[in-house]
């Protein structure tokens, strides 16, 4: 599941209000979270970013982010409440190849390092920006 091994993903979702004439609207559920039914308890936080437009059909769909709050290290969950992208500032800016998140443990007991073959912390570094700065005061729980 793509939603086990990255620590965001953004979500633009169909609803059976839409007014269009394919199949694939009667296969919706009636309540857009019920997408989210799923996923184990706690693991994750939906937050609501906004409605959007679609060229399918008048009636917007929303957008939400959904964010991951547990890592998993041998099989065993470790639910966390920060995540960051550096061990201090600048280190994988240029050196490295690889994505390095760490983790800390919601019980403060764990520090857990993660990497990522090939990929920039600066888009990573955005996603968390944008969602201190706007999605925080969205979420839905």
């Amino acid at each position: 599941m793509t939603v086990d091994k990255v620590p965001y993903v953004i979500f633009e979702l169909a609803h059976k209000n839409e007014t269009v004439p394919f199949p694939w609207r009667d296969f919706l559920p009636a309540d857009i979270l019920d997408y989210f039914n799923a996923l184990p308890e706690n693991g994750y936080e939906l937050h609501f970013i906004d409605e959007f437009d679609t060229h399918l059909s008048e009636v917007p769909r929303p957008l939400y982010l959904l964010e991951r709050k547990y890592i998993e290290v041998n099989s065993k969950m470790y639910f966390y409440n920060s995540v960051f992208f550096e061990a201090h500032q600048g280190v994988h800016k240029v050196k490295y190849s690889t994505i390095h998140r760490y983790y800390l443990t919601s019980d403060d007991k764990y520090f857990i390092k993660e990497c990522v073959e090939k990929g920039h912390t600066a888009d990573f570094n955005q996603i968390i920006d944008i969602h201190v700065k706007y999605f925080s005061k969205n979420s839905k729980t």
